[in-house]
């Protein structure tokens, strides 16, 4: 006989999301009193962010309302990618619950920065390589993925090395051609025609050569010197929910369909990609946490959803306890 463990009611309730809002709500009110760390992005972030102008005209608690609702909507697009593609076997909304948990206990990334504006573009971009699967028209969706990378380059051009694995993506789900493998490159040009138009217009060519010049500027690997010590916490939670995704999709990879199982291999993929990138580079830890979080959600939203084992069950409920540890030791190392 099957039993719901408290997982699974957590996992496939109706009512999680709503209780995960208010909670979520919460913790952003109690940061914005409690916390004032450094904006994300220092300065020298390339121009088109203009983080030092955002920075001076939104007071600290616009920018962190600004995000929470941003954030919120990549919570939302998180529910249409899985109704969407059928990550998890039913109308789950527990891979966004786990978004706004994530996110909620990372008080030095609740304002509006580049990482948080990237991790949309990428997203949607998310929804075009996913539309590709196995499409007879991929070259338009895969024009529209790797478009959407090159918008969040403009962002944050470190993003362009995540291309190869785009690229490798579409591999894996049939779509690469040699006319797709074309559109995929015009893609990725073409905010960069648009940006060169621009700079050619205003006579500052530093505009367009600029992302590249950031893109191919590599900082010393010190992580003492990069990452505070709640940044290094996260990092660890983050590797050790990457590490149980990738356990579970190597024991039960084959109760998926074809179709799942490599999105969850993609995932997994650019999951690894991101974390090999902070280790190389740990000045980019911070602006990558928003994208590797949203990239995680949806696997560990795909274990809690679909198990029922007592080992996770018991791997769930240790999650949680950890994650109340891990937002006080956020909130409280600053002090």
């Amino acid at each position: 006989m099957y039993k719901k463990r408290f997982q699974n009611n957590v996992a496939t309730g109706r009512f999680t999301l709503p209780v995960v809002i208010l909670i979520c709500a919460a913790f952003w009110t109690a940061t914005g009193f409690l916390f004032s760390g450094p904006y994300p992005d220092m300065p020298g972030t390339y121009p088109l962010w203009l983080s030092n102008g955002i920075r001076s005209m939104l007071p600290h608690w616009i920018s962190q309302l600004i995000s929470f609702i941003f954030y919120g909507f990549i919570g939302y697009l998180l529910i249409e990618l899985n109704n969407t593609y059928a990550i998890i076997r039913t109308r789950a909304t527990v891979q966004t619950s786990l978004y706004f948990i994530l996110i909620s206990i990372c008080p030095f990334i609740h304002q509006i920065f580049s990482g948080s504006l990237v991790s949309f573009t990428m997203l949607i971009s998310l929804f075009f390589l996913f539309k590709s699967y196995q499409s007879r028209r991929s070259s338009g969706n895969l024009f529209h993925a790797f478009a959407f990378i090159g918008i969040s380059s403009l962002f944050l051009p470190q993003v362009l090395w995540l291309t190869p694995v785009w690229l490798i993506g579409a591999i894996m789900f049939h779509a690469l051609t040699p006319r797709s493998l074309c559109a995929s490159l015009v893609g990725i040009i073409f905010p960069y025609w648009i940006v060169f138009a621009f700079a050619f217009i205003t006579d500052d060519h530093q505009l367009f050569y600029q992302p590249f010049i950031d893109m191919t500027t590599f900082t010393p690997i010190s992580y003492f010197s990069y990452l505070s010590w709640e940044v290094i916490a996260t990092l660890i939670y983050m590797f050790v929910l990457f590490l149980a995704a990738f356990v579970h999709r190597i024991i039960n990879g084959h109760k998926n369909n074809i179709r799942t199982s490599a999105f969850l291999d993609f995932l997994i993929l650019v999951s690894f990609s991101l974390l090999v990138y902070i280790v190389l580079q740990p000045s980019m830890a911070v602006k990558l946490l928003p994208l590797l979080i949203m990239f995680n959600s949806v696997l560990i939203g795909h274990i809690f959803a679909m198990t029922n084992s007592k080992a996770s069950n018991i791997f769930f409920i240790s999650s949680l306890a950890v994650l109340v540890l891990l937002f006080t030791f956020n909130l409280w190392m600053p002090f």
